[in-house]
């Protein structure tokens, strides 16, 4: 006859080896028994991340990019508890996991250990070294912690994970920052996966030219399979919320309350933009007192142009750190007279480099293009006009003596851009030309917006003359 008190120590450990074996199974039911200590419990959208993460361990998916508001613990699953679990059914692996600083990558790769050695037991293996910054574990894997720039040059990954590779909304509104990372990304880290190697992103965006948003437009082929947790659910909701329930609601932290709050201050204090592109995870140009870019549309090929005069107008700056030079060229689609943007030249050069730009610029648009330039009105400003047109013999090409304020010179063209009556031509100047359409006249730069409301009044000066030329036609 067998002890009870046997039997009761053997029920036991049945139940704690089918709990192993169901944490080293499933990577919810790991989180679950790693965070129970703390008394937390994962919510609605950790786990459907966990989901995602279980898909992407199983090579189903090969590209993962979570957007989802700050303090919505997605590093927590994603970059500190999905790489301890992925080890323990992955020996021989290895891991480069990156973040915008060194420090925040050394962080996780603290909390991944803490992990390990917390749950050695359930993980059946443990940790060879604990180095902060490059280490081994019992099983034959090998984890790279690295900061946005570092080399990973001599290391191959069979999982990579970035986690939040933008630092700042400064950082971000930096086209020298945005190619810095992009370079990075591309010249450094994408050489490191193995074949069939994963990806996984998770970030707050905060521009719509950032990594991500280069990544979706740029890495369509890459099929990236992308989960976005907005802070208040819309239409659509991938976790199936009603539209206006805040994220997290489903627990007592009280995450759902701060979201509402915070996007009351926002709202207050005028930060929608801030708003919907780190809460939301939809980056867009903050609506400015006068361009609505969202109702311009956008056309993804060149349609037939309509016969007639295009113009080029120009807004000239003179050096490297300051006001760009902008080429910006109008014309009107056939089919309807559409004023349509098609294309926007913007550098920062010393003078002799923008009179070189403007010189080529007018040699490639040929003589179907009109030059505008801008002439102040000081003698400075007339002997450099002068000097254009020189420049520019053998095209047509007028000197423009402005008057009046940027905001009245541009409220004719933005009243037609906010109707839908100006267009533009899908290209990678895009992003920074809406985002300053967006953000004037309160934005750091005006320069495209100078030029745009320059050509639109020139073009609508042509449109006019060929109508009269059509009526006295006809």
């Amino acid at each position: 006859m067998s002890d009870p008190g046997t039997d009761y120590l053997r029920l036991q450990e049945l139940h704690a080896g089918y709990w192993r074996q169901a944490c080293r199974a499933e990577l919810l039911s790991f989180c679950i028994h790693a965070l129970s200590w703390k008394r937390q419990t994962p919510a609605r959208h950790h786990r459907l991340i966990c989901q995602e993460l279980e898909a992407v361990a199983r090579g189903e998916v090969l590209r993962l990019m979570i957007l989802a508001p700050p303090g919505s613990a997605k590093t927590t699953y994603v970059s500190r508890l999905f790489p301890a679990w992925y080890f323990a059914s992955h020996p021989d692996t290895n891991i480069i996991a990156a973040s915008h600083t060194a420090r925040l990558a050394e962080t996780n790769s603290t909390y991944v250990q803490r992990y390990i050695r917390d749950n050695e037991r359930i993980l059946e293996y443990g940790l060879r070294n604990d180095a902060k910054d490059d280490w081994e574990t019992t099983n034959d894997c090998h984890y790279l912690a690295i900061g946005v720039g570092g080399a990973v040059t001599g290391s191959r990954a069979d999982l990579v994970i970035i986690d939040d590779p933008i630092k700042s909304r400064a950082e971000a509104e930096s086209l020298a920052s945005r190619d810095h990372l992009w370079d990075w990304y591309n010249s450094d880290l994408l050489t490191r996966p193995k074949p069939n190697g994963a990806i996984v992103l998770i970030a707050t965006p905060y521009h719509q030219d950032d990594l991500m948003g280069r990544i979706l437009e740029r890495e369509k082929d890459q099929h990236w399979r992308v989960l976005r947790l907005p802070a208040i659910a819309e239409a659509d909701d991938p976790l199936g919320r009603e539209e206006g329930e805040p994220l997290w609601s489903d627990g007592a932290y009280g995450y759902d309350e701060q979201l509402v709050a915070k996007k009351e201050h926002h709202e207050v204090q005028g930060l929608l933009r801030d708003w919907h592109s780190q809460y939301q995870g939809r980056p867009r140009p903050p609506e400015g007192a006068m361009f609505l870019p969202g109702e311009m549309p956008i056309l993804d090929y060149l349609p037939p142009l309509a016969g007639g005069q295009a113009v080029r107008a120009w807004d000239l700056g003179g050096s490297v750190t300051g006001d760009w030079t902008v080429g910006l060229k109008l014309v009107h689609r056939a089919e309807d007279r559409l004023p349509l943007i098609v294309d926007i030249r913007r550098v920062r050069q010393r003078p002799h480099g923008v009179r070189a730009l403007v010189k080529a610029v007018a040699d490639a648009d040929g003589m179907g293009t009109k030059t505008y330039l801008p002439q102040d009105p000081a003698q400075a400003g007339v002997d450099q006009g002068h000097s254009y047109v020189e420049l520019l013999a053998g095209h047509q090409v007028e000197l423009v003596r402005m008057t009046g304020d940027k905001v009245t010179r541009a409220d004719v063209v933005a009243s037609q851009c906010n109707i839908g009556r100006v267009g533009m031509l899908k290209a990678p100047w895009n992003a920074a030309f809406i985002d300053e359409l967006g953000s004037f006249p309160l934005g750091a730069w005006d320069d495209q917006v100078d030029a745009l409301s320059l050509a639109y009044v020139k073009l609508v000066d042509g449109e006019e003359k060929w109508r009269r030329w059509r009526a006295l036609a006809s």
